[in-house]
């Protein structure tokens, strides 16, 4: 659609065509509202939400004097406000829905669109007036077809790779220019519709052997519930192996092999976190919490209502 004007003659464009089946897969039968994903990066904020693309805001502090007491004392505290630096240019033209967002240290920051592009904008680059000029590019840096809508994105600074959920599977890539990895779908033999809602590239250097290297592996999780674990083919170096990227492509170990980490969630699993070495967090739309011991896979379950 080529949308429509505003009072003020500004191109106003109308919602992605995709944003019913985008939100669906989402948040389920509620639509989520207005914001869809977010991301920090200093005093960068960058959002997205179901009108299509992806905005940039900025924090900005002014210093006011505040009258304090009886006797008439007076103080100085920071005012914060958030200034709007307007939209991502390079993404008005493909009114996509962007489900996900996230920085990475190395100068960009990768956004996860529901048409199934993965897109990075090099926030680094600057103008003279030290403003960002990712906003104003009419491309992205990166710009990486992944096959089928993404839902979620994850990136691990240290592997120097993300991971990309999609209604098809997973995807790992380089976050040096956004080349594919490896692909990875444990679902594709569900007779129910599931797909992956969410995954995380993880280290295990919970070993007390020093010389074994870390561990390092892949966790998804299903938007019926389902976990999955695989381990990766990293070498002592800490590099992906871009050839056989998981270590059963391998090796006949059975004990590597992908591992259905049990019970399921009973509903989708939309967060994966890491709070320390060999323990996994994850939250799922049926109201619980589970924290686990990746390496043996037992947990504890936290209800949430």
């Amino acid at each position: 659609s080529s949308g429509s004007e505003s009072e003020d003659g500004e191109q106003v464009a109308e919602f992605p065509p995709h944003l019913p089946d985008a939100l669906t897969d989402l948040y389920g039968k509620y639509d989520g509202g207005g914001v869809i994903a977010l991301a920090m990066k200093d005093d960068w904020i960058v959002s997205s939400g179901r009108e299509g693309g992806a905005h940039l805001c900025r924090i900005v502090g002014e210093e006011q004097q505040v009258y304090k007491g009886s006797r008439g004392g007076t103080s100085k505290q920071t005012k914060l406000s958030l200034q709007r630096l307007g939209k991502f240019r390079g993404l008005v033209a493909d009114n996509v829905v962007i489900t996900s967002i996230v920085f990475d240290t190395m100068g960009t920051v990768w956004m996860g669109g529901y048409d199934g592009i993965l897109r990075g904008f090099d926030y680094e680059e600057r103008d003279s007036e030290d403003r960002p000029l990712m906003t104003r590019k009419s491309k992205p840096l990166f710009r990486v077809d992944l096959g089928s809508p993404i839902v979620n994105l994850s990136i691990n600074d240290e592997l120097g790779c993300g991971v990309a959920s999609t209604t098809t599977g997973l995807v790992i890539f380089s976050l040096e220019d956004g080349e594919i990895l490896a692909k990875w779908n444990p679902l594709a033999k569900k007779v129910r519709r599931e797909f992956v809602r969410s995954a995380i590239l993880l280290k295990d250097d919970s070993n007390p052997n020093e010389d074994e290297p870390p561990i390092w592996s892949v966790i998804c999780g299903g938007s019926r519930g389902s976990l999955f674990q695989r381990i990766l083919n990293v070498d002592s170096t800490g590099v992906l192996s871009p050839v056989r990227p998981f270590l059963d492509q391998e090796s006949s170990d059975e004990d590597i092999f992908p591992i259905k980490m049990r019970p399921n969630h009973l509903g989708p699993i939309v967060a994966l976190a890491c709070p320390g070495p060999g323990l996994l967090v994850t939250g799922a739309l049926d109201g619980t919490v589970r924290v686990w011991d990746y390496a043996t896979y037992s947990y504890e379950e936290v209800s949430e209502e």
